[in-house]
């Protein structure tokens, strides 16, 4: 890795395990009804999360913004988080997305938009395949570096919705599987390095409070 290398990178925070499971159980069962693999969730390799900020960056600039996300870690951590219901979503190109809908807290929203300013102090670079972590041979769809590219614009801020991936199908269509309001503690800020599909491939950082 030279000095000129770049990394598509997604600020999110993770989910506590009793979450985790369920994102995890319904991802397979949506991949088992519709058959669709494009989002694989996996405790280890493809992370059920909640995205709070993406850019492409230098990579040699990592150790300087892990540093600024630790404080950000420790003075916001943890944070109690409505989980409001699971809902499937249709975008412009026609695919049906399901997701588990987080309550846009003030808490959350300011911890959003602080991760935002620091992600934003660094260079900017224009995300291309190369900046994706992919498996070898994967073609990565061009959804993804244009929700990278364009995510401060139309993602953020006043657009920011959180929430966690579920995958590709309905999720409202399997019945009695969707989960239902309550509250969880969310105590882990990471930095992934971004898969297809906006993914999380790879954990780079992370820090657990409380």
């Amino acid at each position: 890795m030279g000095f000129f290398d770049t990394i598509a990178i997604d600020v999110v925070l993770l989910p506590p395990p009793e979450v985790a499971v369920v994102a995890l159980a319904l991802n397979k069962k949506l991949i088992e009804r519709y058959g669709d693999r494009s989002i694989v969730l996996d405790p280890s390799g493809c992370l059920p999360h909640v995205s709070l900020a993406m850019r492409t960056i230098p990579r040699r600039v990592l150790p300087s913004l892990t540093a600024s996300l630790e404080r950000l870690a420790l003075a916001f951590l943890p944070l109690d988080l409505q989980i409001q219901s699971a809902v499937a979503v249709t975008t412009d190109s026609g695919n049906v997305v399901s997701g588990i809908n987080l309550a846009k807290s003030e808490p959350l929203l300011i911890l959003h938009r602080s991760v935002m300013a620091q992600v934003n102090s660094a260079p900017q670079e224009v995300c291309t395949p190369r900046d994706i972590r992919a498996d070898e041979g994967e073609a990565i769809a061009a959804f993804t570096c244009n929700y990278v590219n364009g995510y401060a614009e139309h993602s953020a801020y006043d657009r920011y919705s959180p929430h966690i991936t579920l995958g590709h199908g309905d999720v409202t269509a399997l019945d009695g599987d969707a989960p239902g309001a309550g509250t969880a503690r969310f105590s882990t800020l990471a930095i992934c390095h971004l898969g297809n599909h906006c993914t999380c491939r790879e954990v780079l950082w992370q820090r657990t409070v409380g």
